[in-house]
């Protein structure tokens, strides 16, 4: 299990959600379940699910971090400021400005009742998770070339383009995890927090890669809310053009790493 903050990312409009997990994995599950099933608690990013379809949505783990609620707050509280995903700055789907949630994912009383709903189809024969073979037919038609077609990849290279590894996103990058949003009270509990403990595995800057062990990089990918494993690598940038060469060859709506390089 891998416990940190991760994201959902909009890859049409660049707006993220942000969450914790203590095991993002099973978390990124339940996610894609309610918004597939049109009862996930943030009606936010419900609609924007609804809209835009879950092809044009990528997952990402952004950190890890020892599986402590106390921890895992404070860092969604940082990360939401970081990324400015807070809706009510209008640049994301948070709908609160972090800290609140739980790692029991208890839904409240109105998600239980879309859920049964949702599960019931009362009201609405049509409504739910067996959609009539009309309804079928239109989603089918509606969603018809949308994904791989050139305006929409040609969308989603140029919002990738030196997003991650110019010298202006690493510098600010860089400024941001200077602490400018974190109070010392908060800084000391993270440090506190940390002390003593070893990381085994760390982010990367690349998409689809993460440290796996001491000296290895693993590419993977989610698709349709199911895992993809790549492989396993020496060397983090070959971890990156796998997850770039899976991609392109099943042509999949993702940022690319190595965007430039497409026509290679």
């Amino acid at each position: 299990m891998i416990s940190g903050i991760y994201c959902i990312e909009n890859l049409i409009n660049g707006k993220k959600y942000i969450g914790f997990s203590t095991d993002i994995y099973k978390r990124w599950k339940i996610h894609v379940t309610s918004l597939d099933g049109n009862y996930h608690e943030n009606w936010y990013l419900q609609n924007a699910w609804n809209k835009y379809k879950k092809e044009s949505f990528m997952f990402k783990i952004i950190e890890e971090y020892p599986p402590v609620e106390e921890i895992l707050k404070l860092m969604e509280i940082y990360f939401i400021s970081y990324y400015n995903s807070f809706r009510g700055n209008g640049k994301g789907y948070n709908l609160t400005k972090g800290g609140e949630g739980n790692l029991g994912w208890i839904p409240t009383k109105k998600a239980r009742r879309n859920m049964s709903k949702a599960n019931s189809g009362e009201n609405n024969p049509n409504y739910g998770k067996h959609p009539s073979p009309e309804t079928l037919e239109k989603q089918s038609k509606g969603n018809k070339g949308k994904i791989i077609s050139p305006e929409t990849r040609k969308k989603i290279s140029i919002s990738a383009t030196g997003r991650i590894h110019s010298p202006e996103s690493i510098k600010k990058t860089a400024d941001a995890r200077r602490g400018t949003h974190l109070s010392p009270k908060t800084k000391k509990k993270i440090g506190d927090a940390n002390l003593g403990k070893k990381r085994v595995r760390a982010s990367s800057p690349f998409y689809g890669v993460s440290k796996h062990g001491n000296e290895n990089w693993q590419a993977n990918i989610w698709v349709k809310g199911k895992y993809n494993y790549i492989g396993i690598f020496k060397i983090e940038i070959d971890a990156a053009k796998a997850y770039d060469k899976y991609v392109i060859e099943n042509n999949l709506p993702r940022s690319l790493n190595f965007p430039n390089d497409i026509s290679n």
